[in-house]
């Protein structure tokens, strides 16, 4: 830290100060000027204050998060910028803020927001107070932690007050929430002043419309993979603006699921926290905990029609649990799968993931085509994505699990897989650990006995020395015990280079093994360990294409460090051997084979 202070002193003797600004609101508002918004202030007035200092403001390094809260960290953009702006080295040596609480709510992220400001060489200035934060003393960090721990109890409060405020509007009939697909909110204004009020309810005819479609195909028999297809192909609007991606089976059973459809309107069911900076979800509430009305104009299908859905899906996951287990919640997952690319292959184009689709025979024949086709595609048609390759299974996976076995096996010698498993166990062997462990002990007991000694002559600061002493013998306590522990332990001889290069060979051949006998379950596992990344597939043709030699995939994927040869044992311990140079791309080029 004083070299930190040093180099704030260099910096402050130079004329110019670049500085950054971060601002923050937890809630955005709405129907007010730019100008008069929370954030807009804080902004003006850190300029200001940055004027009256003689600083000079980074334009692109003011930061803003509106509508967020503090207690969240991760999900903040402008915070997430301003952290990222501090690597490899950032451009200004001052933050300004309003005060400490705009940086977070939560005292265990703010104080770590706070040490890697101060340990990039960034000092952090309140306008309000006029006073910049630091961190160099026992005293300031305790001030920091009452200061964070402060502003988190206001946060859990003003929580609070908006969940009692949320449920009086829900009570009154006002919309608490996003809007849901089948409705609009109506503003009701003031008559003398003409502000907003609050926002209701109302059935959207248009919208309305599509819902009563959907439940009438689920009714008649289609599944929800059809019904969205079915969107997509009628070009209905979607649930969301967000939806780049057009209907999904998700969105279709979400909606078929929705009690506001029968007019019954639900608050509070799913509960979340604020844990650490991030927004996470704890579930559904009980029953008795939610808040629930009845609202008639709001209905669009009939009480029969809702259960008639409720009692088909749940028919239906039954079935499936019947038929897959319930260890699988009901569905097929991707580890049991009988396809090598379910999982593993996306498209290049859309980055959604390739799927096995099949198609009747040719005449006469009473066996289905399997091919890889984009998922996107195949399900949502062209509008959101124009690779209309798909290419026949068996012919993708040969091409890409011989590209594999090209790369995969002769990129290191097995004399180089054995020298580097006889390094590694070398840096890690007990022997070598204790000696380290020892040197340490050393030092932490030479510690102890200065502070010993300065305790002896101390007149002042008594506490904060013996505190400094118990600390001390509980690092070398600790170190003793794990001494103790690996002397006590019988370690086994060695393996002789002989033996390892045996063991070796034969985990190369076992992988040569696995690509060539084409056991999906086998391939797949071994997958997971070498493939870092997806494996990217750019297919050639485009809708309407109606050439037979369109259909050309070009693939490409990435292999990680040495995890192929993971799990060798030397000494009675295992160990992934890691080849820093070794991460092989592999790719290549296959078509549909010519029909039969």
């Amino acid at each position: 830290m004083e070299l930190l202070r040093e180099g704030h002193a260099m910096r402050d003797m130079h004329s110019i100060v670049y500085c950054a600004i971060y601002a923050r609101k937890s809630n955005e508002q709405r129907g007010v000027t730019e100008e008069q918004r929370s954030v807009e202030r804080q902004v003006r007035h850190a300029r200001e204050y940055a004027k009256r200092k003689g600083w000079i403001v980074l334009e692109d390094c003011v930061f803003v998060d509106d509508g967020i809260s503090g207690a969240e960290f991760s999900a903040r953009p402008g915070y997430m910028r301003l952290m990222n702006a501090l690597r490899p080295r950032p451009a200004f040596s001052v933050v300004i803020c309003s005060e400490e609480s705009r940086l977070g709510r939560e005292s265990i992220e703010t104080a770590y927001t706070l040490k890697e400001l101060i340990v990039a060489g960034v000092r952090v200035f309140y306008y309000l107070d006029d006073r910049e934060r630091t961190i160099n003393s026992p005293a300031e960090k305790m001030m920091l932690a009452t200061s964070a721990f402060a502003d988190e109890m206001e946060r859990e409060r003003a929580s609070q007050r908006v969940k009692d405020a949320m449920r009086t509007k829900f009570r009154a009939g006002h919309v608490t929430g996003r809007i849901p697909y089948g409705y609009r909110g109506d503003a009701v204004l003031d008559e003398a002043t003409g502000e907003r009020l609050y926002v209701r309810y109302v059935l959207d005819p248009e919208t309305a419309a599509i819902v009563r479609r959907i439940f009438a195909r689920y009714l008649a028999g289609a599944g929800v993979a059809r019904i969205a297809t079915e969107l997509n192909r009628d070009k209905v609007a979607t649930i969301s603006t967000r939806a780049r991606f057009g209907w999904t089976s998700t969105a279709v059973r979400h909606l078929l699921s929705n009690p506001l459809y029968k007019g019954l309107v639900e608050y509070g069911k799913r509960q979340w926290k604020n844990a650490f900076g991030q927004r996470q979800k704890m579930g559904v509430r009980p029953d008795a905990e939610v808040f629930r009305r009845v609202d008639e104009s709001l209905r669009i299908v009939s009480d029969r029609d809702w259960q008639a859905v409720q009692e088909r899906a749940a028919r239906l996951t039954a079935d499936m649990i019947d038929r897959n287990g319930p260890d699988r919640g009901g569905a097929q997952r991707d580890g049991n799968s009988k396809y090598l690319g379910t999982g593993f292959f996306r498209c290049a184009g859309c980055r959604g993931p390739m799927s096995v689709v099949s198609w009747p025979g040719l005449a006469g024949r009473k066996e289905r085509r399997y091919a890889y086709q984009c998922l996107r595609y195949h399900t949502r048609g062209s509008r959101f994505c124009t690779s209309a390759t798909s290419v026949g299974i068996a012919e993708v996976d040969d091409a890409i699990l011989a590209a594999v076995e090209a790369v995969l096996l002769p990129k290191v010698s097995v004399a180089e897989i054995v020298d580097a498993m006889i390094a590694e166990v070398e840096a890690v062997r007990p022997t070598s650990m204790v000696k380290k462990w020892r040197a340490a002990l050393e030092d932490l007991e030479a510690q102890r006995d200065r502070l010993v000694e300065g305790l002896a002559k101390a007149t002042t600061k008594v506490a904060a020395i013996v505190r400094a002493v118990e600390a001390r013998e509980a690092e070398i306590a600790a170190l003793r015990t794990k001494i103790a522990d690996v002397e006590a332990t019988r370690v086994g001889p060695p393996v002789s280079r002989a033996e390892l290069t045996r063991r070796v060979r034969e985990r190369v051949d076992g992988v040569r093994g696995v690509l060539r006998r084409r056991h999906m379950t086998e391939v797949r596992d071994l997958f997971r360990e070498v493939l870092d990344g997806p494996v990217w597939m750019t297919g050639t043709r485009r809708p309407g294409d109606t050439r037979k030699d369109a259909h050309v995939f070009e693939f490409e994927g990435q292999l990680v460090e040495g995890v192929a040869f993971a799990g060798l044992s030397m000494s009675g311990q295992s160990h992934r051997v890691s080849f820093r140079h070794w991460k092989t791309v592999f790719r290549g080029k296959v078509a549909a084979a010519p029909a039969a």
